[in-house]
């Protein structure tokens, strides 16, 4: 399985399973949706460069992957005004907890007072993402085909992409359903879904073209004259 594959699963879960305890806890995941982004990014754009630099395969690969890792940058951006959003249609709410007023607490509609549990916390998305990055940049490709290859990580690409998607899709859904923010709040949310599910559409070609740019040199592997063995003796 690709590598890219197995870290956004793991994001996905992860943050599928994710209760935030108070509001701050949600705030830090509007906020964090850029940067989680961006290290989904790094990973694309890692494989952009090591298939324009590195790998013997046709250069239009690396032009695909380049419109991929743009529709990702653009779902960072989108993001970014995520936050900005929440921030100005929730000015009053955060204010309760930012410049509390004496005996701020009385508002509160459970009775429960300010206390450690309401202190901001990292986004769970964020560091989710770094962990993409940071895994994915441990695994260095030393094989085509077979196994840990680089024809994994072009199949996987489109997978891993649906992963982070589903993980946002999560956040806007319950932004929408459960979190009591404003409905533009659970719109913006949803439009950064949308814009990586771009990326996901343009990374769905980058397989079956990969074949069809490579037949003979898959074919060696896939269907080997006489045998692996003997095919190997073509082995530059």
């Amino acid at each position: 399985m690709s590598h890219f594959v197995q870290a956004t699963e793991a994001a996905r879960d992860a943050y599928a399973h994710y209760d935030p305890p108070a509001m701050l806890a949600v705030a830090a995941e509007y906020e964090g949706l850029p940067e989680g982004i961006s290290a989904v990014g790094q990973a694309i754009r890692d494989l952009v460069l090591n298939t324009a630099d590195r790998y013997p395969v046709d250069k239009a690969l690396a032009e695909q992957l380049a419109v991929v890792f743009a529709h990702v940058h653009a779902a960072e951006s989108k993001a970014a005004e995520v936050a900005h959003l929440f921030r100005d249609l929730h000015e009053h709410d955060l204010k309760r907890y930012e410049e509390p007023r004496p005996g701020e607490h009385m508002w509160n509609i459970f009775e429960r007072r300010l206390d450690g549990t309401y202190a901001r916390r990292p986004s769970v998305f964020v560091l989710a993402c770094q962990d993409i990055a940071h895994t994915y940049a441990r695994h260095e490709l030393t094989r085509m085909m077979n196994g840990p290859s680089v024809a994994a990580e072009y199949e996987g690409l489109p997978t891993g992409l649906e992963n982070i998607a589903a993980a946002i899709r999560f956040l806007a859904v319950k932004s929408a359903e459960a979190y009591p923010v404003e409905k533009p709040v659970a719109e913006a949310v949803a439009e950064v879904e949308h814009q990586l599910m771009r990326a996901v559409s343009a990374a769905q070609d980058l397989f079956p073209r990969f074949r069809r740019l490579h037949a003979p040199d898959i074919k060696r592997h896939e269907a080997p004259r006489n045998g692996t063995v003997a095919e190997a003796m073509w082995d530059a």
